[in-house]
């Protein structure tokens, strides 16, 4: 069964949000991190106005709060 285009965005996203629940803390930090780094390439302004730094910080904080940078989560 094949969706209609309109169907199918929202339909990804939905399983993307499902997915994203099932994510450990740390799973979800790195796929963050690896967004925000995906999207500072698509507008690198985000290096230059602060954006970048401040959502990096946040989520390295994260991070650190959560143990992900530690050799326990392996």
């Amino acid at each position: 069964m094949t969706l209609p285009p309109r169907l199918a965005m929202p339909s990804v996203l939905l399983l993307g949000v499902l997915l994203a629940g099932c994510a450990s803390p740390c799973q979800r930090i790195d796929a963050e991190l690896r967004q925000l780094n995906a999207d500072t390439i698509r507008d690198p302004a985000m290096a230059g106005d602060g954006r970048y730094r401040s959502r990096f910080q946040e989520l390295a904080a994260q991070s650190v709060e959560k143990g992900c940078l530690s050799d326990e989560r392996r």
